[in-house]
């Protein structure tokens, strides 16, 4: 399997992981949004808002 590049975000966004959902959070604004990850029954890696 190929290793997926590193993703970039500006200086003023931040990702955390929290089990498996991803938190997206803006420097003095707080968390903005996020995805989880989950599998499907066929394997594939799906995301979700």
């Amino acid at each position: 399997m190929n290793k997926a590049p590193k993703l970039q975000f500006p200086p003023d966004i931040s990702v955390e992981r929290q089990g498996k959902t991803y938190v997206i959070f803006r420097v003095g604004v707080g968390e903005i949004g996020g995805i989880v990850l989950s599998e499907t029954a066929q394997g594939d890696t799906q995301l979700q808002p």
